[in-house]
């Protein structure tokens, strides 16, 4: 692969992501994930690779 490459890729695909990613058995699970897993006071998330931050709705600010 080569910076070309990725940027044809990356225009092709990037319309359909959040659509693809953002319902069905995707989203049930990234959404089970994050109200299931017991975030405890004063601990932090670190996103690896956010992309287009879709999971930052999931993960709770303030508890």
């Amino acid at each position: 692969m080569n910076n070309k490459w990725n940027r044809i890729i990356y225009k092709c695909w990037a319309p359909f992501y959040d659509l693809f990613f953002n319902r069905g058995v995707f989203y049930s699970a990234r959404k089970q994930i994050f109200h299931e897993f017991p975030f405890g006071d004063g601990e932090n998330v670190l996103f690896v690779g956010v992309g287009t931050g879709a999971d930052l709705a999931f993960c709770p600010l303030e508890r």
